[in-house]
């Protein structure tokens, strides 16, 4: 069984709670300070130059320092998505996966607002899809009930954790999911 067990949707639902109140602060600053430097403006608005030149170059780096390694998880997912799992283990395939990846998105930023406004407005499409395809499963999957003689088990809902379980996509995970003694995938 994965870390959290049968906790994990209670997880998930604690967890939205935290990102439901930082949505709406975004939205309160923006509608104060509607600026595209976020947390350069807000930050330099609030407490000065300095505290906003630091809050910008952070975001800045921060930006930097993660797209390597999202790209990495984006490549792996990719291929752990479109075969069994033995493409999302060459590294090579991965790095460049991800590497085509971050020149797609310097590209749509260099052409220019409108292309990424499009490009954004796709992406969240496919988001919220996937999210209702997700949501459809979990619900098909609780109105069904356990299967007779059984309590009721979302060890089905664990097999798409990003960490190592039993079951076909163990074998893909186990080499970039190493545990860090409570079980969390290293990456994280």
């Amino acid at each position: 069984m994965a870390v959290n067990g049968n906790y994990t949707p209670l997880i998930l639902l604690l967890g939205f709670i935290p990102v439901l109140f930082i949505a709406y602060a975004f939205r309160e600053l923006n509608s104060a300070i509607p600026d595209c430097g976020t947390t350069f403006t807000w930050s330099r608005r609030a407490f000065g130059p300095w505290a906003g030149w630091l809050g910008g170059w952070g975001v800045a780096l921060a930006g930097i320092v993660v797209l390597a390694n999202l790209a990495q998880v984006a490549g792996q997912y990719l291929w752990l998505l479109a075969g069994d799992g033995s493409l999302a283990e060459n590294k090579v395939l991965v790095t460049a996966t991800g590497v085509l990846f971050i020149a797609v998105m310097t590209l749509v930023n260099y052409r220019g607002i409108r292309l990424g406004e499009h490009v954004q407005r796709v992406l969240t499409y496919v988001q919220y899809i996937a999210l209702g395809i997700f949501a459809l499963a979990i619900i098909v999957r609780i109105v069904g009930g356990p299967p007779e003689g059984q309590a009721f088990d979302f060890e089905w809902f664990n097999r798409w954790a990003p960490s190592p379980i039993p079951g076909p996509w163990s074998t893909a995970c186990s080499s970039r999911c190493s545990s860090t003694g409570a079980g969390t995938p290293a990456w994280r």
